[in-house]
């Protein structure tokens, strides 16, 4: 199911729930939300596709993730903080993980997509001595980071969040629900 992370994602959102949504892209995704009743807010670095989000989001931040004050102009609390497969993509991401927590309400969570570099279909690959970047999944060349399910859990433990749970999906990705510590 090409859209299996997506499916997993929007089943643990609860409806009306307030959502930061980092990385929302066109709004493909938050258009789901509020089909939910969800009131999001959507943050992206591409002033082209936050003016397309706009016409879906309650409200939109053109910002770059990796700036240490990118979320300042931010005052509201979130029950759901939202990075779907951005994470991998961040020079700075344990800054941006740390500074989550100023901005979810006291039983909030962050919910992280990002692919699993450990997956079978990349080992096999290395085993014959393949390492190609490629234009999308996991092998992105737009990818800065790679994680498995260990280094994953970590970078969270190391931001100050607790993974509450932690799936797996068949198109590749992780997603770890986690809270406060």
């Amino acid at each position: 199911n090409k859209f299996e992370i997506h499916d997993l994602v929007l089943r643990n959102i609860a409806p009306r729930s307030h959502i930061l949504e980092l990385g929302c892209a066109t709004g493909y995704f938050s258009k789901v939300l509020k089909n939910k009743d969800c009131y999001v807010t959507g943050v992206d670095n591409e002033e082209k596709a936050v003016k397309l989000a706009s016409q879906v989001c309650d409200e939109v931040v053109v910002a770059n993730l990796d700036e240490p004050n990118a979320l300042i102009s931010i005052k509201k609390k979130y029950s759901v903080v939202l990075l779907m497969d951005v994470i991998e993509h961040l020079v700075s991401r344990k800054v941006l993980l740390t500074s989550l927590h100023k901005y979810l309400n006291s039983d909030g969570i962050v919910i992280i997509t990002t692919p699993n570099i450990a997956h079978i279909a990349v080992r096999l690959r290395l085993l014959f001595g393949q390492f190609e970047y490629t234009r999308q999944g996991i092998m992105d060349e737009t990818h800065l980071h790679f994680f498995t399910r260990k280094t994953l859990i970590e970078l969270c433990d190391e931001s100050g969040f607790k993974v509450q749970r932690l799936d797996g999906s068949a198109d590749f990705g992780l997603i770890p629900f986690f809270g406060r510590v």
